[in-house]
């Protein structure tokens, strides 16, 4: 696993532009860490095997926030500055936390809209607005996903119906993880 974590740390490192990854890296990623953190426990703190397992907790540990360090950088250039579309490129926790960017940026027009118009700006509505929640179907099994409320949902099995955000539902509907129900209420 650390050879991947390198291999994708060093394709952000060379390329200018955002380069894919699966969408469950992050999540196997976060298994590894916990492995080697457990397996590392579980040892001799002074025998040879702890030491090393040491070292590659560092390593993978500094590899793994400079990789979200330079992807965030990547996502918020791309996005917001030149306007590019990263469809295929980000994966699930990404996504969320970009459609979670978005709705500030959404709400941070409202509020300049609303001043330059001369009108007192409406702070319930535009900054303390909740999301809209759609009620969903899953198509497939995805691990656990942070909303743009920052409430963790998840995880999901094929057939499993939750209530989510509305950034979250579009950007999972677009990978094919969803499928929107309708209710009459």
């Amino acid at each position: 696993m650390y050879d991947e974590l390198y291999q994708a740390w060093k394709r952000e490192k060379e390329n200018r532009k955002l380069q894919a990854l699966p969408n469950e890296f992050y999540n196997a990623i976060s298994l590894y860490i916990k492995g080697l953190t457990e397996e590392q426990r579980m040892l001799d703190e002074r025998s040879l095997r702890t030491k090393l397992l040491a070292k590659e907790l560092k390593y993978a540990q500094k590899l793994i926030s400079d990789l979200l360090h330079l992807r965030s950088q990547k996502i918020l250039q791309e996005t917001l500055v030149e306007g590019a579309k990263l469809d295929g490129k980000l994966t699930l926790e990404e996504e969320a936390l970009l459609a979670n960017i978005a709705s500030l940026i959404k709400a941070r027009g409202k509020l300049t809209t609303a001043i330059v118009s001369g009108r007192q700006p409406e702070l319930r509505e535009v900054i303390l607005a909740k999301p809209k929640k759609i009620l969903v179907r899953f198509l497939r099994e995805i691990p656990a996903i942070i909303g743009t409320d920052m409430k963790t949902y998840g995880p999901f099995k094929p057939e499993d119906v939750a209530r989510l955000p509305v950034e979250n539902v579009e950007a999972l509907l677009k990978q094919g993880v969803v499928m929107k129900l309708e209710v009459e209420e």
